[in-house]
Formats: structure tokens, sequence, C-alpha cells
């Protein structure tokens, strides 16, 4: 059996790669079984921070070439955004919140679906992109294709379609995931 091919079927590619690399080597036996697993843990956490940091790069990338382009641009976490909307509620500065982000060109949305949204939140949501829909470009992503979305939100596929949330709408929202 070659157990780096179930290991990369896991998604453990950074482990996997180790797995190859130790197997190639001929005296890999003489290290203590608990050695050899810790150096396949090593790699399988270096690679997924790897990984993490290059879709954050992108995100970057996407972010300062609106900003060169002399849009007016900002980058979110939508889970952050929720909390400062609501904490904005409590102290009054909800609505210059939602101006603010209302006159942005390009408004990028980071983490889209990592949280259930209660009724607050859905609604706080759907007041910023309400302010911008036909106006302005909000980019989502996340870390799921488009059609498992549904599976997240709730929502048939048909129901983004109507709203203007698809992968194909350059007006609304256009997911982009890494």
């Amino acid at each position: 059996m070659k157990h780096h091919v179930t290991l990369d079927q896991l998604r453990f590619h950074g482990m996997a790669r180790a797995l190859r690399d130790q197997l190639n080597q001929p005296d890999i036996d003489r290290l203590p079984f608990l050695d050899r697993l810790s150096l396949l843990l090593d790699c399988e956490v270096t690679d997924r921070e790897n990984r993490s940091l290059e879709r954050r790069l992108r995100r970057a990338k996407l972010h300062q070439t609106a900003c060169m382009e002399g849009f007016q641009t900002d980058y979110h976490r939508l889970p952050r955004l929720l909390e400062e909307l609501m904490v904005a509620c409590a102290d009054g500065g909800y609505l210059k919140i939602l101006r603010a982000l209302e006159k942005l060109d390009v408004l990028i949305l980071d983490d889209w679906g990592r949280i259930t949204l209660n009724q607050t939140q859905q609604e706080d949501l759907f007041q910023i992109l309400d302010g911008r829909i036909q106006k302005r470009s909000t980019i989502a992503t996340r870390q799921l294709p488009v059609e498992r979305w549904p599976d997240i939100d709730g929502y048939p596929p048909y129901e983004y379609t109507q709203s203007g949330i698809s992968g194909k709408s350059e007006h609304y929202l256009s997911p982009f995931w890494g």
C-alpha cells in the first residue's frame, strides 16, 4: 500500500511529501518512530502555514492592485466587521461605518461563511450589500467553491443568482477562494 497516496487523499499533502522523502533516505530506519512521526507532522504544519500565507498574499495582491489603479479599497474579515457593527450599534457609530463602507470603490470581505450568521448579523450584512448594489464592487472570499456556498449559507443556488450573487456577477458580489 502506498501510504503517501492515502495521505494525499486525506489532504495531508505536507506529510505525504515528507513520507516520500523519508522513504528515499536509506538510513531513515535508524531514527526512532516518534522522531520520524514528529518530522512528518512538522512538515504538515509548515505546509499548511505556507498555503495559508499564499492565500493571504493573493488577497493582499488583489487589494494592492485595486489601490494602485486608484480605487478606494478596504479589506475586512467578515466576522470581525460584524462584531464592529454590533459594538457601533451600541455606541452610536453604526451609520458612520455603513456610510464609509458604501463609499468604497472596492470592499473585500474575507472569511465569508466562516461563522453562521444570526438574524442581526444577516441584517447587518444586508445593509452593507444593499448600500453597494449596482454602485460599487464587493468581493467575498472563502475557502469553498461557489457550488458549496448553499451548504454553508442555507440558500439554494437559484437564490444567489436571483439576488445577484454568482461567480459571474461583477456588480454585486464576486466570490473568490484560495
